[in-house]
Order: C-alpha cells, then structure tokens, then sequence
C-alpha cells in the first residue's frame, strides 16, 4: 500500500514556495489536497459575499492547476476536525500537513483539529514572508514597535531565487469522493480581480520585473487615490495565491536592479544616480509594507 498524506489547504491556494505541500509530497507517496468549507468562516460577520466568491474562484482555479498536475482538489463541508479525521480513514493518511496561521481562531481550531486526528498534524511556515517568532527581540520577546522589528526583519538578508521552492511537476493522489466547488455565489463582471496563482504571478511581474517597473515609482504614487500605484496584490496575499517570500524576492531584486541600472532610461550621470536612489527607494517602501503585513 502506497503512503498517503493531506495538504490541508487554508490560506495557500498556490503551489510554488508552498512548504506545506514540499513536506507532504517528501513524506507520502501520494498527497490528497484537501480544503474543507468552515461555516464558522464562510457565515462570520468579517465576511462578505464579494470575499466568498473571490475564494470559491480561487479554489476552482487551484483545482484546474492540480488537474494538469495528476492531482484534484478534494472539497468537503463541516467542522474540520471531524471532516479530516474521516478524509484520514478514508484515505488511510499518515499525516496532515497544513500552512501555519496566527489568528486567535485559526490557533483554537488547528488544536482542535491535531486532537481530533488519529495521525499527526504538521504546521509549516508559508503565511508570513518570516516567521513571526523568528523576529524577536534580543530577550525572546516580540516587538510591540514597527520600526525596531523591520530592522531585525531585514537582518536575516535579503531573499534568493534558491529559496522558493518550485511547484511540483506531478502531485500523485488517491481517489477520495469530494463535493463540487460551489458556483455561487460568482463575482461580479466589474470586479478587476482574477483569482488564481497565475494572475497573481503576472501581476506581481506587471509591478516589480522589468526596467522600468511601476514598483520604482511606488513611494511616491502609492497615497495618491487618482493612480493606480499599487501593487494591487492585497487579495492574492490574503489567500495565500502568491507566496509572500516570493513578493519579498521581487522587491529585492528591483532594489537591486535599480542600483545596476539606474531607474528608468536616465541620461547624465548625476541624473542617473539620482534616479537610481529614487527608483530603489520606491522598491524599499514597498519591501516595507511587506514586512508590515
């Protein structure tokens, strides 16, 4: 009998730099992603329609990704502990692998899950760019104050291309009987936002890659309402459909590329280092808001 494991999927609808779904495939030989529809969060007073329907889109999405993959996503409704703890008889798993949350309720629930479950529960890093208890002040407490943390944020070094993990090429998974991924509610046609990995991905390139990235001029184009200076990022974080690392990568490639090359097309030398400075400073101020989220 081949060993199974489930990827709990929560807020990491995304398969490259997932460390959630990198531990289930090195410890199981077949992996069953499973997401599991909470009423608690789907009916709380924080959410909305508008919220729901983004999410539900982005499951689909992430179903169509593991499909060219070998793999499906298998989708139940109820209390995760009980819904798991069956998946886990069904699938005989060995294990439950799931990206770590911090929130009051998400930290009640994983616990009530891991004593549900007659196998063990694995929490892996993936929310957060950094773990938040890596980022502590020199006597193991944590910062209360934004400017001191950023500072130990940014003394573990920039990130590198080595750090992402990439998505698999195959996802091997068992035959478990899941519910269709609901269709309603659906967004509406004026909403500008496509879910999925792969829009996030283009937009993260559309903001930070290139020459003459709009991530250049953010610093001062963010506070202005009129433009579109924004990453426009927020709800593919929210959902974990880009990894954080990996925007974290991208702002410190531009700052780096700003350096080499100089902002945008500058012609005179000063020009050029001015520009340059101004250009790595607006890639900095969106590094900042990252490591503020």
């Amino acid at each position: 009998l081949m060993s199974t494991t489930i990827w709990w999927v929560r807020r990491d609808l995304r398969l490259t730099d997932n460390a959630a779904l990198h531990a289930a495939l090195q410890e199981g030989e077949k992996v069953l992603p499973v997401y599991v529809l909470d009423r608690r969060l789907l009916q709380s007073r924080y959410n909305g329609e508008k919220r729901t329907a983004f999410l539900f889109a982005g499951l689909r999405a992430l179903d169509a990704d593991l499909r060219s993959r070998g793999s499906r996503l298998v989708v139940r409704s109820g209390d995760p502990a009980a819904v798991l703890a069956q998946v886990c008889a069904e699938a005989q798993a060995s294990a439950v692998f799931a990206a770590r949350d911090y929130s009051p309720f998400a930290v009640r629930r994983d616990a009530a899950v891991a004593a549900a479950l007659p196998v063990p529960l694995h929490l892996c890093e993936g929310v957060a760019a950094r773990a938040p208890d890596s980022v502590l002040k020199d006597d193991g407490s944590p910062f209360s104050v934004y400017t001191p943390f950023s500072k130990r944020w940014r003394a573990a070094g920039p990130f590198r291309r080595g750090d992402i993990l990439p998505a698999p090429q195959v996802i091997p998974t068992p035959e478990v009987e899941g519910e269709a991924i609901p269709g309603e509610p659906a967004l509406p046609g004026g909403v500008p936002f496509v879910a999925g990995e792969a829009e996030a991905k283009r937009r993260l390139g559309a903001f930070a890659g290139g020459a003459d990235a709009p991530v250049f001029r953010y610093g001062g184009l963010r506070d202005q309402p009129g433009v579109a200076g924004t990453s426009q990022l927020s709800p593919y974080l929210r959902w974990g459909m880009i990894s954080p690392r990996l925007a974290a990568l991208a702002a410190y490639e531009a700052i780096e590329r700003a350096g080499a090359e100089g902002g945008a097309g500058a012609k005179e030398a000063a020009a050029k280092e001015a520009g340059a400075k101004e250009a790595a400073k607006g890639a900095d101020v969106w590094l900042a808001e990252l490591i503020w989220r």
